[in-house]
């Protein structure tokens, strides 16, 4: 339980918001630059605590996108650790689209999530979570979906070698 390495994630400079650390239900901190899947800490039950990150404070400014980059990377000033070098297939960037709603002059927006690598907005979350993994030094990861959200997974382990 909460088996922790050597890392090589660095919290964010002093520019940025306060550093993000994991924290459990009864308020205990953790530092995120430590693979951590559970608190020290169990539930009444005896079952794993879970971890949640702590509140992130402001947010990024159009100057700290990276327009350079066309995936969700652009955005990697809002993320809680600096990653060296993210395994991407180009998530993100899909487009937001307005269509009329009703007869009263409505708007719905809709996001078109199937322009992303594997179809799924789900392709966002693999992205991250498997580069900060293999960026603390984690080498085995076990997916149990076979869904679309296995498929995200096995698709960026193919190409980071996680």
């Amino acid at each position: 339980r909460g088996a922790r390495c050597v890392s090589r994630c660095t919290p964010r400079s002093p520019m940025t918001p306060p550093p993000v650390s994991y924290v459990d239900r009864l308020g205990t901190t953790y530092p995120l630059n430590s693979p951590r899947w559970c608190a020290d800490a169990a539930e009444a039950d005896g079952s794993p605590m879970p971890l949640m990150l702590t509140d992130r404070t402001g947010g990024i400014t159009r100057s700290q996108i990276d327009a350079s980059v066309r995936s969700l990377w652009r955005y990697s000033a809002s993320f809680p650790l600096e990653c060296a070098s993210p395994i991407s297939l180009g998530e993100g960037c899909t487009p937001l689209v307005r269509r009329p709603f009703g007869s009263g002059g409505g708007e719905v927006h809709f996001k078109c999530e199937w322009f992303n690598p594997t179809c799924s907005f789900k392709d966002r979350g693999a992205s991250v979570m498997l580069s900060l993994l293999r960026q603390q030094g984690v080498t085995h990861v076990l997916e149990d979906s076979s869904g679309n959200g296995g498929v995200q997974e096995v698709s960026r382990r193919c190409l980071g070698s996680v």
